[in-house]
């Protein structure tokens, strides 16, 4: 499972409750979490607000995803 996966689900609940929250379908996230880390900083606003997480640690996990190779 990778950072991003890890982060929304440890913030939101699940995928699904992270796409509601923030707006966005179920597949987004999921584009997310795979081929499109990057896409994910567009929502960097709602989701620092919604989970407390500052700019910098959102970042952060977008990049450590992408160092994995998931994209």
């Amino acid at each position: 499972m990778n950072n991003i996966k890890l982060f929304l689900i440890r913030n939101y609940g699940s995928l699904e409750k992270a796409a509601y929250n923030l707006n966005v379908t179920a597949v987004t996230v999921r584009n997310w979490c795979g081929t499109r880390p990057r896409n994910m900083l567009k929502y960097i606003p709602e989701i620092s607000e919604q989970t407390g997480a500052n700019y910098a640690e959102i970042v952060e996990e977008v990049l450590i995803c992408e160092e994995e190779g998931a994209i």
